[in-house]
Formats: structure tokens, C-alpha cells, sequence
């Protein structure tokens, strides 16, 4: 194993330094083009119809988690099968003659299984699942998501399910973008572009982002991808979750801030999931501008594959509803999303899931949506250009 480690890094080190000397890696197939897509899912929480599969030791006592658990196979069992074999087969139809990469936007398994021989099987079934239905001979590259990485009821002492993330699923991605990888917060470049990949969930570290950033200051884009968001998901659609995104705790509020100033001034692209919600929002500041997408797969119903916008104004963004989510407090929702709201520009939220493809072309960055298993282009919105 450390002779084949070796080898990699000596041969990315190798043929990887020249072009990183240009500012332009190709990771894909094909001869490098400035222009190039790249087909996304958001999250899909991989899992077993058969509900004792992968979680026969996970059993939780508290009745909030009893009903979590619940409700989550009652998913699983409208997605695995079925509904997801369609989608991720279509994910693969959706791949053209410039696609590069199979970018998965974090939950890539439901997770809680209890003990590491569970977890490495979901985490290792998963991987292969997607890389043989969606990828293709094409790069996977998922960016770690919080179920990927937590458990409530852990009952294996020797190990957690960040260590067992890191031990199975990193090593994998570092092999499809052959080079090697110390943790899930990393970054690569395609052509002329830098995708940056960040563990939002377990020790976000903001000093290792800035240095990933400050070291590919020559890029023309950057991308940012993260499970959780960097703009808070709106309280009116996410109100248990407004606080799951980066730094978005209030012990982290100057990491926060920190942040979303270095990503204006790099006039950043975010690509994110978790919320189970496709939205578009972009904020401008006198630093700069972010403009984030968020995409979810979570497809267990057919009519979900055809959900229309039903917020498209700006001022929609972060009201606080009168109604509030039990647990959550309207106040301390009001002073997060008062550092965003009167910075948002733009704003569309839709229950839609699917699959989503990032066209770059030159200065213009776009991303189309397509609902479920459907060939259609539902809706196509410009990131940049």
C-alpha cells in the first residue's frame, strides 16, 4: 500500500507539477479545453430497502431519533430501489463529449450503522453504486457530507465515522483525480479553473481553506464545494437547518465572516446541498459577490421531478416566519441571516430534485436542471457572465 501511495504521488509530482506551472489540469477525458461541463447530483443518501442491511446495530432510544430513523426508511424504501436506479442511470445519459467529472454534493449515504464493518460496507457499496451508474469512466468526486460523518447511536469504541470517511472514501477519491489527498477538504483544478472541497461538518478549518485559496490566486474561476452552505438556507424553507451551514454557528461568527469576505473578493461560484431543496442565491458586497446553487437528488417522489419555483424575488429571501420550527429561535435567526439579507441579489427556491449540469464556457458559467429521470432541461440559470 505505501509503495502504490508512493508511486502516485512520485507520478503526479511528476507530470502533475508542469501543469500546475500553467494553472490548467485536466482531470477528465479528452484533451484539455477552456470550456468543459461537468454533471452534478446533490445529495442521495445511499442506503438498503432492507432496513436491517447496514443499521442491524444502530438502535436508537430517544423517540426524536426513533422517528428520524422512521421516516428515513420510509424514503429509503421509495428510493432504493427504483426511483434512484433511474435517476443515476440518467445522470450517466446526461454526460457529453466535454464532461469531465461526476461531482456529488455530500450525504452520499444515510449513515448511522452502528459499527465500522457497517459503515465501511455503506460507504464502499455507495462509492461503487455511483461510480458504475453515473461515472462511468469518468472521475466521482463527492464532498463529505454530515451523514457521511456522524452517528447517533455509535456503539463501536475503536473508531468514528469521520476516521472511517477519511479511511475509505478519500483514498478512493485521490485515486479519481489522481493525486494524492491528506483529508476531505482539498482542492484541484480544472483547465483554468480551481474547485475547492470542504468538510463543513467535522473541524471545518478556515486556515487551511485561505491557504488553498491564496495558493491558486492565477485561476479564472473558483468553485467551492460544500455539503453545507456558505449564504444560510432561508429560515421560511429550512427553518431547523438555518444554522448547518460553514461557520454558520455563533461561536463561529468571525470564521464566518472571515470567509465570506476571502469568497466575494474571489467572486466565488458555491456549489452546495443538504437543505433537500434546489435554490439559487447570490449575494454582493462592496468585497465582491458569491453566488451559491444548491442541488438535491433525494428523489422519492414522482412529483418532485417536476416542482416549479415558488420563491423568485430577492426580498423573499431570509423573512423570518411567524411560525418557527420547535427548538429554534426566531432572534438568533434574525441577527444570521441580518448579515446576508440586504447583500442578496438574486433568489429561487423549488422542492425539485434531479440531476444538474455546470457548463463553463469561458467567462459565462451556467447550470441547467433536470428533474428525476427526464431528459428535459427544466430551467437553465447563469452563474457568472
Amino acid at each position: 500500500m505505501e509503495k502504490s501511495v508512493g508511486l502516485r504521488r512520485r507520478t503526479f509530482l511528476k507530470f502533475g507539477a508542469a501543469a500546475l506551472a500553467t494553472g490548467c489540469v485536466n482531470i477528465g477525458r479528452g484533451e484539455f479545453s477552456a470550456d468543459y461541463s461537468v454533471v452534478m447530483l446533490g445529495d442521495v443518501h445511499f442506503d438498503s430497502p432492507d432496513p436491517d442491511k447496514y443499521h442491524r446495530m444502530y438502535k436508537p432510544e430517544e423517540a426524536y431519533l426513533k422517528r428520524a430513523f422512521a421516516s428515513a426508511h420510509a424514503r429509503t424504501r421509495q428510493m432504493w430501489p427504483g426511483l434512484m436506479d433511474r435517476l443515476a442511470d440518467a445522470a450517466q445519459q446526461d454526460q457529453r463529449s466535454d464532461t469531465k467529472f461526476v461531482l456529488q454534493l455530500g450525504d452520499l449515504i444515510q449513515g448511522n450503522c452502528g459499527t465500522e464493518p457497517y459503515q465501511r460496507a455503506m460507504l464502499t457499496d455507495a462509492f461503487d453504486y455511483f461510480k458504475t451508474r453515473a461515472a462511468g469512466d469518468l472521475p466521482f468526486v463527492p464532498v463529505v457530507g454530515n451523514h457521511d460523518e456522524h452517528a447517533h447511536a455509535w456503539i463501536d469504541s475503536t473508531t468514528t465515522p469521520p476516521e472511517i470517511y477519511r479511511k475509505v472514501i478519500v483514498p478512493r477519491v485521490a485515486r479519481e483525480l489522481n493525486q494524492p489527498l491528506e483529508g476531505p477538504t482539498f482542492s484541484f483544478r480544472q483547465g483554468r479553473d480551481l474547485f475547492v472541497y470542504l468538510d463543513y461538518f467535522h473541524e471545518p478549518d478556515l486556515a487551511l481553506i485561505l491557504r488553498l485559496l491564496d495558493d491558486a490566486r492565477d485561476v479564472r474561476h473558483t468553485f467551492v464545494v460544500t455539503h453545507g452552505p456558505i449564504i444560510p438556507s432561508n429560515p421560511a424553507t429550512a427553518p431547523g437547518r438555518y444554522r448547518d451551514g460553514l461557520f454558520a454557528k455563533v461561536e463561529q461568527t468571525e470564521q464566518r465572516r472571515a470567509l465570506v469576505k476571502a469568497l466575494c473578493r474571489r467572486n466565488a461560484i458555491v456549489l452546495a446541498g443538504h437543505c433537500h431543496r434546489t435554490e439559487l442565491e447570490e449575494i454582493v458586497t462592496p468585497d465582491g459577490r458569491i453566488t451559491q446553487f444548491m442541488g438535491s437528488s433525494v428523489w422519492a417522489a414522482e412529483k418532485t421531478a417536476h416542482a416549479v419555483p415558488h420563491r423568485t424575488e430577492a426580498e423573499q429571501y431570509g423573512v423570518i416566519p411567524k411560525k418557527f420550527q420547535k427548538g429554534y429561535d426566531p432572534v438568533d435567526a434574525e441577527a444570521l441571516f441580518g448579515e446576508f439579507r440586504t447583500h442578496v441579489t438574486r433568489y429561487v427556491s423549488s422542492g425539485l430534485q434531479g440531476r444538474f449540469l455546470l457548463e463553463v464556457r469561458g467567462d459565462a458559467v451556467s447550470v441547467s436542471l433536470r428533474g428525476g429521470d427526464s431528459p428535459k432541461e427544466l430551467r437553465r440559470y447563469s452563474l457568472r457572465g
